[in-house]
C-alpha cells in the first residue's frame, strides 16, 4: 500500500520524489521511496530531528513546506537529514497522514529536484484530501490483513495425512459483510 500511496503522489504533485513513513515515537520508519533509492529504503529507520516540534506535534499540524532545504535558515524539520535531502531534493512538503487516533500515525514527504515557489492554499487542500484518501487505504490494508490473520486462525492447522483420503480445506463465511463465521473443512476419498 505504501508503494502505491508514493507512486499515486508522484502522479498527482508532480514532485520528484515521495516517502512514506510511520512514526514510531521518536523515529521515522520508511515505510515506501518512490523512485526507489537504496538509503531510503523500506525497513530503515531515523531518529526524528531534533528541532521542534516533536513528531507527535508534526502530524498535528497542517502541511508543512520547506522551499529549499540548502538554506540554512530553513527548519528540516521533523525528519532526519537522509529523509530531507532524499535523492537530492531542494523543496520538500511535509504532510501528515492520521489514520486513527490511537494507532500508526504516517508522514508523507514530498520532494522537488528544484526549488518551487510556496504552494497556494488550493494545492494544500488537495494535498491533505490526498492524504485523508492514503489514511483510509492504509487503514483498509491494516483491517484487511487483520482479517487474512483470522480466517487463517478459523481452518485447521494439522496436517491429515491418509492414503485413501484427500482433505481440501477451504473457507466458507457464514456472514457476507465481515466474512467471518461458517465452516471450512470438507474431505473426498480418493480412489
Amino acid at each position: 500500500m505504501a508503494q502505491a500511496v508514493c507512486e499515486a503522489a508522484l502522479g498527482t504533485f508532480g514532485c520528484t520524489g515521495a516517502a512514506l513513513c510511520r512514526v514510531e515515537g521518536d523515529r521515522l520508519r520508511v515505510l515506501d521511496h518512490r523512485p526507489p533509492l537504496e538509503e531510503l529504503g523500506p525497513g530503515q529507520v531515523f531518529p526524528l530531528g531534533s528541532e521542534p516540534p516533536s513528531g507527535t506535534e508534526a502530524l498535528s499540524l497542517a502541511p508543512t513546506f520547506i522551499p529549499d532545504i540548502s538554506d540554512p535558515s530553513a527548519c528540516v524539520w521533523p525528519c532526519a537529514p537522509e529523509i530531507s535531502r532524499m535523492g537530492g531534493a531542494r523543496s520538500l512538503l511535509y504532510v501528515p497522514v492520521r489514520t486513527e487516533e490511537h494507532g500508526p500515525q504516517h508522514l508523507l514527504v514530498l520532494s522537488w529536484d528544484l526549488a518551487i515557489s510556496e504552494p497556494d492554499s488550493g494545492f494544500l487542500v488537495v494535498v491533505e484530501r490526498f492524504a485523508d484518501q492514503a489514511a483510509l487505504a492504509l487503514s483498509n490494508a491494516s483491517a484487511e490483513r487483520l482479517h487474512a490473520r483470522l480466517e487463517a486462525s478459523l481452518r485447521p492447522s494439522a496436517p491429515i495425512d491418509h492414503p485413501h483420503l484427500k482433505v481440501i480445506t477451504r473457507y466458507r463465511t457464514g456472514e457476507q459483510r465481515l466474512h467471518l463465521g461458517g465452516y471450512c473443512v470438507g474431505s473426498t476419498l480418493q480412489g
